[in-house]
């Protein structure tokens, strides 16, 4: 409800305390937001992009959390942060199928 009303300062807030709230520790926010995102991403890319951010935000050490938001960096057509984020990726691991698919993206993405 947050979100939709636009005070996505308070989401951001809010979800940082809950992500290290022992009592929320049942939830895998990492998966909730990464689906979040993926439902918003082509209708609703800023959205998708917002998640994605906070997602990156709250678990940076996460492959897929990046790679998701390379996806809708793409999607906006911002070339030069989807190839900070696919960079980040492989900086995590250059192992495994995320890994994978941003050397694959990074060769799409060339000199844009």
């Amino acid at each position: 409800k947050m979100y939709t009303s636009g005070k996505l300062d308070q989401v951001q807030k809010e979800a940082k305390r809950m992500v290290n709230d022992k009592a929320y520790s049942f939830i895998d926010f990492e998966r909730e937001l990464s689906g979040t995102g993926a439902v918003m991403l082509g209708n609703d890319n800023e959205g998708a992009l917002f998640i994605f951010e906070l997602a990156s935000e709250l678990f940076p050490s996460s492959q897929n959390s990046w790679g998701n938001l390379a996806q809708a960096q793409m999607e906006l057509k911002d070339f030069k942060s989807a190839k900070q984020s696919y960079q980040k990726v492989l900086s995590i691991s250059d192992k495994g199928g995320a890994a994978f698919t941003a050397k694959r993206m990074l060769e799409k993405i060339g000199d844009r």
